[in-house]
């Protein structure tokens, strides 16, 4: 069977169309080939377009709002003991400490749903797999997707070698996908911490060890980046984190 591509089938219009001016084409994939399945998700899909009297705005939420979990949850760890999850990008099978942020806010209601828990699920896996990832290379802001997922490396189909990249402290190629330092990046593993613990009621992530490595580490990168530029005799002083990319 071959495997379905999700790039080839958005470039192509799919039945039914909207009933508004613009015929919008139906453009979610098709139910088994979705990456990710959520009742409450789909109950307000169907709740919200029923309500709309536009629609080809309905149409358009339809095919934005369960996007994230249609295509682009690549993995998620079948052990509850050490919850895991790889969410892509989408042109690409790495993560991105912020993009993993803006992809699922827009799920953010559901976390306290008593009756659908798989947005939570699904949360708190992608907070655990960040939290490694920053306990392991806390200035860098993509990700490689973790070895049990089975899922090759990113960089080795991606047009960029990112392998050539010259990081100050080195990366590990196989954790990192890019080591590009951005405190957002940081900030976006704390607001998805906090807008779980916020919305659940949780209060156990903010005592796993795993999440508390990852604390720690970006408390150091704040302490370090929060260093002068220059001595009280003017002297440069080495920063400890650079980041290079060949031109060509």
């Amino acid at each position: 069977m071959a495997m379905f591509d999700y790039t080839d089938y958005a470039g192509k219009q799919h039945e039914p169309y909207s009933d508004g001016p613009l015929r919008l084409p139906l453009q979610r994939p098709p139910p088994e080939h979705r990456t990710y399945h959520s009742t409450a998700v789909e109950e307000i899909i169907s709740d919200t377009t029923s309500r709309m009297k536009d629609k080809d705005l309905a149409r358009m939420f339809e095919n934005c709002y369960p996007n994230t979990l249609d295509t682009t949850v690549k993995w998620l760890s079948s052990c509850t003991k050490y919850p895991a999850a790889h969410i892509i990008a989408g042109d690409m099978d790495a993560a991105w400490l912020r993009d993993n942020l803006w992809q699922l806010q827009a799920y953010t209601s559901l976390l306290s749903s008593s009756s659908d828990l798989s947005i939570r699920n699904l949360w708190r896996s992608v907070v655990h797999q960040q939290a490694r990832w920053i306990a392991q290379a806390p200035y860098s802001n993509s990700f490689n997707p973790p070895p049990p997922s089975g899922i090759l490396n990113a960089n080795v189909n991606h047009v960029v070698d990112m392998s050539k990249d010259i990081v100050r402290p080195p990366v590990d190629d196989r954790v990192t996908f890019e080591g590009k330092y951005g405190l957002d990046s940081l900030a976006s593993f704390l607001r998805l911490s906090r807008l779980f613990v916020e919305k659940t009621g949780d209060i156990t992530l903010f005592k796993d060890e795993e999440w508390l490595d990852a604390l720690k580490a970006v408390l150091k990168v704040l302490h370090e980046q929060s260093d002068p530029t220059f001595d009280e005799r003017g002297g440069f002083v080495q920063p400890i984190y650079s980041f290079r990319r060949p031109s060509a």
